[in-house]
């Protein structure tokens, strides 16, 4: 079952207008992150900060949460890197 904090998060991801990784992880509360995913609160900082550092799993498990293709997901990871990497 989805949690309804979930459905414009979703929306926001499926139109585009998230255009990386750091904007979903923002915009979910850490002990979701828990709760859902597994990801403690020091890993959930961890990949907020680094977001190279998910891994597969946990994108996988993002994509259930959120009923979203992982794949999306993991093109949204790439985005944040390139961005990342554009700052440099």
């Amino acid at each position: 079952m989805k949690r309804p904090e979930y459905e414009d998060l979703k929306h926001l991801i499926e139109t585009g207008f998230i255009k990386d990784i750091t904007e979903v992880v923002g915009r979910i509360e850490p002990k979701l992150w828990y709760a859902d995913m597994g990801i403690t609160y020091k890993t959930y900082v961890r990949r907020k900060e680094a977001p190279g550092t998910f891994k597969a799993d946990e994108i996988i498990a993002l994509g259930t949460a959120l009923e979203t293709d992982p794949t999306i997901l993991f093109t949204l990871v790439v985005k944040a890197l390139q961005k990342k990497k554009g700052k440099k």
